[in-house]
């Protein structure tokens, strides 16, 4: 079907455009919590904001918290995850099987990837795995995965799906992700 280097060149850059296209629709832009919403709590009840503090962050505990951590997540994500799964689109489409690994995939190193709460990116296959830390926000450690599955003849190209065990509001996040326990 496509033995000429133009058409095929033509449907990567148009495959590219349209993955830009849905990243920039798909997540929305960071939302900034004024600080002093956030500091209300540890000026007027300084022993509860400590207490708080070495537990996990949930909506019930700490909510101004708990929105700017999902603003900082959403951030991350929406800044790292577009170029990595075109570049694992883009392997899969050329070779036929998924990457092993993010060199393979033409990507950086995992520790390379570092956000205002993202610590790494790691391709295992058709799985991307998002690390993420925030200790002042009460996030110790949380791993997010996104998995790639082929459709039939990549008529539809790769559908993406996602879930957390570490984040209860990750689909709050990201839509397509859901929380596993």
């Amino acid at each position: 079907m496509f033995d000429k280097p133009l058409p095929l060149f033509l449907l990567v850059l148009l495959a590219s455009m349209l993955g830009s296209f849905l990243a920039n629709v798909g997540f929305p832009r960071e939302v900034v919590v004024p600080a002093a919403q956030l500091t209300r709590v540890a000026v007027t009840e300084p022993k509860v904001q400590m207490a708080q503090i070495a537990e996990p962050v949930t909506p019930e505990l700490r909510p101004q918290a708990n929105r700017a951590l999902q603003a900082l997540l959403r951030a991350d994500i929406s800044a790292a995850l577009p170029a990595a799964k075109l570049s694992i689109a883009e392997y899969y489409m050329s070779v036929g099987s998924w990457p092993r690994e993010n060199a393979q995939a033409g990507l950086p190193a995992p520790e390379h990837y570092q956000g205002r709460a993202l610590t790494s990116l790691t391709v295992r296959g058709n799985a991307l795995e998002l690390r993420f830390a925030s200790p002042e926000h009460g996030l110790q450690q949380a791993l997010v995965s996104f998995f790639g599955e082929a459709t039939p003849e990549l008529a539809m190209g790769i559908r993406w799906s996602c879930s957390s065990a570490d984040l209860p509001d990750i689909a709050e996040i990201a839509d397509e992700c859901r929380y596993t326990r």
